[in-house]
């Protein structure tokens, strides 16, 4: 799917800040905008859109870290209404994360907020073996349902229904390695009411959901037409490197920076990788070509049997490491590997 995108104010912004130490402040952050085209649906199969929200919400504060407490990260003085950070969303998950901007173990990792204080910041997880005192972190909101679409679905008027099967369903991930499905459901109160839901729970409002890595992805199902959606992406650039956690199961995934990249470029260490002679036995990339998803691996094999690097599905011999992927295209991983790896990447520009 060729899909077109736009910057305003964004690669030259970065490109200063790039020559003057990444000054990650509110007011410096270079801005833009990115347009990812849903397609139109015809009606009958499915029609698929991958899609990367690459441009971020500003941060809501920035700072460094005094001294680290286990999971507790404390600032050395108050900097922070109590509470300010302590939302979650439908399913219960932290709506706010913190971003470590520096340490060699540390930067571009991502970890959930479960609470504040004036003076700290609690953590979903433990990380400090990887932390040092003064790390410099932000914090910033996931977005969420409500954000990208409208919490009365009124942003782009996706196709409604009374069920997940007739309408426009944005699949997002759920941090655990499964995808969920979500949808706007048009129904009187006896049947749920109306508004955003999971498939299997016609009554609880999940507009605040939030979205993982960025990343949706988009099925347009059922019999009724429906035109094509230039869906709007807005905020800030990421600066620095950037990982996003990738769990033992299925993940929506997007490239962090908005630019062009490859599959060699995606921000896998292909050591951290199932690999093998299949796409079967190997961890999977899945890319949208021309409206399918289209598996591609990293193989492990002998001259004979194809050699080692990035295949596609088929076809063990092709280096495919230079596919192009759009700046606003997500992926979608099926990691078979027992533990998490990353996909990390350093600021490209």
């Amino acid at each position: 799917m060729k899909t077109p995108h736009k910057f305003i104010a964004l690669l030259s912004g970065a490109a200063l800040l790039a020559s003057t130490g990444f000054a990650q402040t509110v007011a410096t952050d270079p801005v833009g905008y990115v347009t990812a085209e849903i397609p139109a649906h015809a009606g009958g199969s499915s029609t698929l859109a991958l899609v990367n929200l690459s441009l971020l919400p500003s941060p809501d504060f920035v700072g460094s870290v005094a001294t680290i407490s286990g999971a507790q990260l404390n600032l050395g003085s108050d900097l922070l209404a109590a509470g300010q950070f302590d939302a979650t969303d439908a399913n219960g998950l932290p709506l706010y994360h913190v971003e470590f901007t520096s340490g060699l173990d540390s930067e571009g990792l991502t970890v959930g907020i479960l609470g504040n204080a004036t003076d700290s910041i609690t953590l979903s997880e433990d990380v400090s073996s990887i932390l040092t005192d003064g790390v410099t972190i932000l914090v910033r909101k996931f977005s969420t349902l409500a954000d990208v679409f409208g919490a009365e679905n009124s942003t782009y008027s996706l196709e409604t229904a009374g069920n997940a099967n007739d309408a426009d369903v944005v699949y997002l991930e759920d941090n655990a390695g499964s995808i969920a499905r979500y949808y706007y459901q048009v129904a009187p109160p006896f049947a749920g009411g109306s508004g955003w839901r999971i498939a299997g729970d016609t009554g609880t409002d999940q507009a605040n959901v939030r979205i993982n890595w960025n990343a949706i992805l988009i099925s347009r199902n059922g019999s009724v037409a429906r035109s094509a959606i230039n869906l709007v992406n807005s905020g800030t650039v990421q600066l620095g490197q950037a990982a996003s956690t990738i769990n033992t199961g299925l993940n929506l995934v997007g490239y962090q920076f908005p630019v062009a990249f490859t599959l060699s470029t995606l921000g896998f260490d292909t050591s951290d990788l199932q690999s093998g002679s299949s796409a079967n036995d190997s961890d999977v990339v899945y890319l949208l070509d021309a409206g399918v998803l289209t598996r591609y691996y990293y193989q492990t094999a002998p001259p004979f049997a194809g050699g080692t690097g990035w295949r596609v599905a088929g076809d063990t011999g092709t280096d495919q490491s230079g596919v192009p992927i759009s700046p606003d295209a997500a992926v979608m991983v099926l990691r078979r590997g027992a533990t998490p790896i990353y996909m990390s990447s350093t600021q490209p520009f």
